[in-house]
C-alpha cells in the first residue's frame, strides 16, 4: 500500500474513533482531590497505589524559564523532560499532566500524583465544564486539551494530590526531570482553545494512538 493511501486510512481510523468516542464516550477523567499526607510523613497511599500506569508529574518556572517532568519508574519509555515556552509553575504542571495523558497508552489505566492543588482544581472545573479562577488562558487551554483528551481514552484516568518535597522519590524525580526540562528539554507543544484547535488536537492523538497500536 503506497504510503499516502496508508496515511489517509489511518486519518480515516482516527475520524471514526472519534465519532464513536462522541457519539458513545468511554473515557473521563476522575480528580482525586483527598487530602495528601502532611510533608515529611511516609507516602505509604501512593506506594500502595503505584502500580502499572501510574506516574508522577512536575512543573517548575524559574528565572523565565519553564519546565515540565513525568516519571514513571527508572528508564521507562514514557519518562520525559520538557522545556514550556512560557508560563508559570501551575501552567507548567499542567503541561506535565497534559504531557503525560497525552502519551500513555489510550486502552491502559492511567493514575497521575501531582503536587500542584490548583492544577487538580483546574481539571476538575475544566471536566465539569466551569472556569479555572486564577489560570492564564495558557493554562485555561491546558486543562480543557487534557480533560478533552482523557475522554477519548479507553480505560480509566485519574489525577491524584502528592504532597510537595515529602520523602516521595517519584514525585521528587519528576522534580528534577521539570528542572532539567527546563534547561535543555524537547519543546512542549502547548494546545490552543477554540473548537476547530480542540477537533485538530482530537484527531491528531487519536491518529497517533492509532499508529502505535
Amino acid at each position: 500500500m503506497p504510503a499516502w493511501l496508508r496515511s489517509l486510512v489511518l486519518w480515516l481510523r482516527s475520524a471514526a474513533a472519534l465519532v464513536r468516542a462522541r457519539w458513545c464516550p468511554t473515557g473521563a477523567i476522575e480528580v482525586d482531590a483527598a487530602p495528601a499526607p502532611r510533608k515529611g510523613l511516609p507516602p505509604r497511599l501512593y506506594a500502595e497505589r503505584m502500580r502499572r500506569g501510574a506516574c508522577y508529574v512536575d512543573g517548575s518556572s524559574r528565572r523565565g524559564r519553564g519546565g515540565a517532568g513525568v516519571y514513571y519508574a527508572p528508564g521507562h519509555p514514557l519518562n520525559c523532560a520538557l522545556r514550556v515556552p512560557h508560563g508559570d509553575n501551575n501552567v507548567c504542571e499542567l503541561c506535565a499532566i497534559y504531557a503525560a495523558v497525552a502519551a500513555h497508552p489510550r486502552g491502559e489505566p492511567l493514575r497521575i500524583f501531582s503536587d500542584s492543588a490548583l492544577a487538580l482544581k483546574a481539571l476538575d472545573a475544566a471536566s465539569g465544564g466551569r472556569g479555572a479562577g486564577r489560570l492564564s488562558a495558557t493554562g485555561v487551554a491546558l486543562a480543557r486539551a487534557t480533560v478533552a483528551l482523557a475522554r477519548l481514552r479507553l480505560s480509566e484516568t485519574v489525577v491524584a494530590s502528592v504532597a510537595a518535597h515529602a520523602d516521595a522519590e517519584g514525585n521528587q524525580v519528576a522534580d528534577a526531570l521539570a528542572a532539567r526540562g527546563a534547561e535543555d528539554g524537547a519543546l512542549a507543544e502547548l494546545p490552543r482553545s477554540g473548537f476547530l484547535a480542540t477537533l485538530w488536537l482530537e484527531l491528531g492523538y487519536l491518529r497517533r494512538q492509532l499508529s502505535s497500536a
